[in-house]
């Protein structure tokens, strides 16, 4: 389980870099980022859901 979600994270990374500097994706890669990373990525730049994580990381 931890390795599935250690090579998650990787992919995710990975993918997201690929998207911001521009490098074209392949099939996969734009399948998992529009289902995926940019789901994540919307997360992130949500302030409301970033103070809630940070609340729930201090408990």
């Amino acid at each position: 389980m931890r390795n599935a979600r250690l090579q998650g994270i990787m992919c995710l990374s990975a993918d997201f870099k690929k998207k911001l500097e521009g490098d074209p994706l392949t099939k996969t890669e734009k399948e998992y980022y529009s289902r995926t990373v940019k789901k994540k990525a919307a997360a992130l730049a949500n302030s409301d859901l970033h103070s809630l994580a940070r609340k729930l990381l201090e408990q």
